[in-house]
C-alpha cells in the first residue's frame, strides 16, 4: 500500500516522533523556541482531530488518502489507542484541558463500543460500531491499549484506568502466552484458545515488554508485572536475536528468518 493511504496512521506517530526526537522536548520553554517542530505538532494534531475522526458514528478511521479521505472505514482497537497516547503526549506539551478531554472521550468510546463479555475487547468493529469484524483478543492492540490506559490513569489519577490495564496484562499472561513454543499468540479467541492460524512474531514480546513495563511505574511492589516483562525480553532475545545483523521481527515460527532490522546497541539479557 503506497505511502499516501497511510496518512491517518502517520498523523498520530508523528505526535510521538516529534516529542522522542529531542531528550528536552518535554521542557515547554524549549519547545516554544522549536517554532518548527511546534507547528508540525499543531499540524499533526489537528489532522487527527479533522480527517482521523468520524463525525457519523464516532471514533478514528484507521487510514486515509493524501486528501483525507478514509480509505478503511473499520473501527481498530489499537488505532484508538494510538490516538489516546498521541494525545496525551500532545497535553504533555500543551496542557490543554480539551486535549486531555479528548483522550478521555476516546477510552469511553472504547469502553461503550469495543468491550464484550468476556471483558476483554474486540479489535476490530464495523464503522458503525454494530458488530464485531473480529472479536478474537488480540496481542497487539490489548498491548496498545494497556499503554494508553496507563498513560489515562497518570494523567487523572482515575483507577479504573489502572485496573483495566491489570486485568488486560493479565488475560496477555494468561492466555495469550504459547505454551509450545514461548513468547505470545496474536490472538485468541473467547474461551482462550490461540487461533492456530497465526504463529508468534518477533513484534509481540515488545509491545507485551512495552505494555507490562508500563505497569510497575503505578505499582512497583507488584512484580508479576516486572514477571511478564522478563519474560517477554528474554523471549526475544533467546528465540529472534540473530548478533551481529540483527533481530528477527516477523517470523512463521521462532527462529525461521523473514525480516530482520538493526539491533540497537547496548541490549543484554536481563
Amino acid at each position: 500500500m503506497g505511502s499516501n493511504t497511510r496518512l491517518g496512521i502517520c498523523s498520530v506517530v508523528s505526535v510521538l516522533i516529534l516529542l522522542m526526537i529531542s531528550p528536552t522536548v518535554y521542557n515547554i520553554d524549549t519547545m516554544l523556541q522549536a517554532q518548527v517542530i511546534t507547528d508540525r505538532l499543531v499540524s499533526a494534531y489537528w489532522f487527527m482531530n479533522t480527517s482521523c475522526v468520524d463525525f457519523t458514528y464516532g471514533g478514528h478511521f484507521n487510514e486515509h488518502d493524501r486528501f483525507g479521505t478514509p480509505t478503511t472505514r473499520a473501527k481498530r482497537l489499537k488505532t484508538e489507542s494510538k490516538i489516546i497516547i498521541g494525545t496525551l503526549d500532545f497535553y504533555n506539551i500543551t496542557r490543554d484541558p480539551e486535549v486531555l478531554s479528548h483522550a478521555i472521550d476516546t477510552f469511553y468510546t472504547i469502553e461503550s463500543n469495543m468491550r464484550n463479555l468476556n471483558h476483554t475487547y474486540n479489535p476490530r468493529m464495523a464503522e458503525d460500531w454494530s458488530s464485531a469484524i473480529i472479536s478474537n483478543s488480540r496481542t497487539i492492540d490489548n498491548s496498545f491499549f494497556i499503554r494508553a490506559l496507563v498513560l489515562l490513569y497518570e494523567h487523572t489519577g482515575n483507577r479504573t484506568y489502572y485496573q483495566t490495564a491489570v486485568w488486560l496484562m493479565s488475560f496477555i499472561s494468561y492466555f495469550h502466552r504459547n505454551a509450545a513454543y514461548g513468547g505470545y499468540h496474536i490472538e485468541v479467541d473467547e474461551f482462550g484458545n490461540p487461533n492456530f492460524y497465526y504463529y508468534p512474531y518477533g513484534m509481540l514480546p515488545g509491545l507485551v515488554a512495552l505494555a507490562a513495563g508500563s505497569l510497575p511505574s503505578v505499582e512497583p511492589r507488584n512484580t508479576s508485572f516486572l514477571d511478564e516483562l522478563n519474560y517477554a525480553l528474554n523471549f526475544a532475545y533467546d528465540e529472534y536475536w540473530e548478533l551481529p545483523r540483527g533481530v528477527i521481527v516477523m517470523a512463521t515460527h521462532p527462529k525461521q528468518q523473514s525480516i530482520k532490522v538493526g539491533n540497537p546497541s547496548g541490549f543484554n539479557r536481563l
